[in-house]
């Protein structure tokens, strides 16, 4: 990890845990302006896996992550506890 990405090369892409599992697609982000670090991934068409994250007045999940990656084609998440 560690590498550098535009917000643009992963909006709309596979979403996935560390261990493989499907999450859904980033449509957005949110970057925390004090640090300009990423907090929170805005996914569409969620799986079960992400039903504990509310969702946004347009119906995406706000997902809480500790890590991101992007490997293949995907967005690698570990996810916040």
């Amino acid at each position: 990890m560690g590498e550098r990405f535009f917000a643009t090369e992963i909006l709309g892409l596979e979403a996935k845990t560390a261990d493989g599992k499907k999450l859904g697609k980033v449509d957005d982000i949110i970057v925390d302006t004090r640090s300009g670090e990423i907090r929170y991934v805005l996914l569409k068409d969620c799986t079960d896996i992400c039903a504990r994250y509310k969702k946004d007045p347009d119906g995406r999940r706000v997902v809480e992550f500790k890590a991101i990656d992007v490997a293949d084609g995907n967005v690698i998440l570990s996810l916040a506890p």
